[in-house]
């Protein structure tokens, strides 16, 4: 993008725009992905954050996914995964997913209780702001020097160390457990910016 001098990092952009009930979802990051719709995930002008649109998740069986691509193994690197949201569940539900049963280089970022969560095998941080208030939240999970953050609006919302080595050459799942599928973890609400 013009004039963001660290544009050649994004490795998926998702902007959820589109004609009304459209499945079609383009990457727009440099190197663009293809990302597929499953169930009744589509594009909704019923709420947006930009763009005049987003993507509307029913619950149960709705769904985005990439395949597994080099950009998506982070390493010990840094990285920032960020969207916004709109929902009120408070039920544990994922939002962003590269995981795989007993596999130790998976990972979520998920709700639980309202509130942001990062599972690599068991809760390794928690938020403490609700994001589930039926409003717009922009969300980011950040790791910088092995230190994870939790964003909410712009807001430092915990931290906690990670020095963890993601090596899972997995697809990406949006809005569901997509990789050991179990609608059960189903989001239900609209997603925007990933």
């Amino acid at each position: 993008m013009a004039g963001d001098a660290h544009f050649d990092k994004v490795v998926l952009l998702l902007h959820m725009d589109g004609v009304d009930g459209s499945t079609t979802f383009n990457d727009s990051s440099p190197a663009a992905k293809a990302v597929a719709a499953s169930g009744n995930a589509k594009v909704s002008a019923a709420k947006s954050k930009g763009g005049g649109a987003s993507l509307a998740l029913g619950g149960s069986g709705d769904y985005l996914s990439a395949p597994a691509h080099a950009d998506f193994v982070f390493g010990v690197g840094d990285f920032t995964v960020e969207l916004w949201i709109n929902t009120t569940t408070a039920a544990e539900k994922v939002l962003v997913d590269q995981y795989e049963s007993g596999n130790p280089n998976s990972w979520q970022l998920n709700i639980i209780s309202g509130r942001l969560a990062w599972y690599l095998g068991g809760y390794v941080l928690t938020g403490a702001t609700a994001v589930n208030s039926g409003a717009w939240h922009h969300v980011a999970a950040a790791r910088s020097a092995g230190i994870l953050r939790f964003f909410v609006d712009g807001v430092l919302d915990g931290s906690a160390a990670l020095g963890h080595n993601f090596q899972a050459n997995l697809g990406l799942g949006i809005g569901a457990q997509v990789w050991v599928r179990s609608s059960a973890y189903d989001f239900p609400g609209y997603i925007d910016e990933l």
